[in-house]
């Protein structure tokens, strides 16, 4: 990691008193994302539906779900959301699943290995919580992150259709058995 001293940097498991930190970096960080390939009016509706207080605050209180920021200087320069009960793919935990519903990183962060931390974060939760697979759902046209989650073992076993607004897109839906 050029640059970045680990001093600098701590994970924080998130509250609701973080809510607001964590609604500004949720729509950030999804609109740098996805926002090229997707209308401005889709976008802004999707931000406007999934990232407002009444949403990520139940998210927040939910027993089975944990949000994390990875801190830098002070700031949350990344973020975490694990599912440990019944998950957005439909996966059981009681067949001891874990879902990865979402790494994100501001833009201006990306590669000082930032997600590789949280990433490596989830899988010590996985596993602190006896989990056996961990699933995620990423977008097919994310060579980013596909590229990202097949490096840390992660193979396709399906996929759903996702909309943005009017459109459907299709995510791959990736497991990682644990050892």
């Amino acid at each position: 990691m050029v640059g970045v001293v680990m001093e600098d940097m701590k994970i924080h498991r998130c509250t609701i008193e973080d809510l607001k930190s964590l609604q500004e970096i949720s729509r950030q960080t999804f609109a740098e994302t996805f926002g090229p390939y997707n209308t401005d009016e889709h976008i802004k509706e999707y931000l406007e539906r999934s990232y407002n207080d009444e949403v990520l605050g139940s998210e927040l209180r939910e027993s089975n779900s944990e949000f994390y920021f990875l801190m830098f200087d002070g700031k949350p320069v990344a973020y975490l959301k694990l599912n440990f009960g019944m998950n957005t793919l439909g996966y059981d935990a009681e067949e001891g699943n874990m879902e990865l519903q979402r790494i994100y990183v501001l833009k201006e962060y990306y590669r000082h290995g930032f997600g590789k931390i949280l990433f490596d974060k989830a899988v010590q939760e996985a596993r602190d919580k006896k989990r056996t697979s961990i699933c995620l759902g990423v977008w097919e046209h994310n060579d980013r992150a596909l590229s990202f989650y097949t490096s840390m073992g992660f193979k396709k076993v399906s996929s759903h259709i996702f909309h943005m607004g009017d459109k459907p897109q299709t995510d791959y839906v990736l497991n990682m058995e644990l050892n």
